[in-house]
């Protein structure tokens, strides 16, 4: 795969594009919003994919906080380079997560 599919930061944790967090929802596994889930994980790291994505976002300085946790992690892999492309459709706050 080239890229990634659309993905929200933080990940849903009820509905469409339900993510994980070490197994349990956003919300039981207190991660933080800047937390890759074990999906954008296994996509960096097994899959290879460089190309991320992102469709929604909790607030910018979250987004920049992901980023840099998802740069520090491919970087440990061999193949450094991200490129995350960061098109907020709608800005979305924790209420309605």
């Amino acid at each position: 795969m080239l890229y990634s599919a659309h993905q929200s930061i933080p990940g849903a944790s009820k509905g469409f594009g339900t993510s994980t967090y070490n197994g349990k929802s956003f919300d039981e596994s207190g991660a933080q919003p800047s937390d890759l889930s074990d999906a954008q994980r296994k996509f960096l790291t097994e899959d290879n994919v460089r190309h991320v994505l992102v469709t929604r976002v909790q607030s910018p300085k979250v987004a920049a906080r992901w980023n840099n946790n998802a740069q520090a992690l491919v970087e440990g892999i061999g193949h450094g380079i991200l490129r995350s492309l960061i098109i907020p459709m709608r800005r979305i706050s924790p209420s309605s997560l």
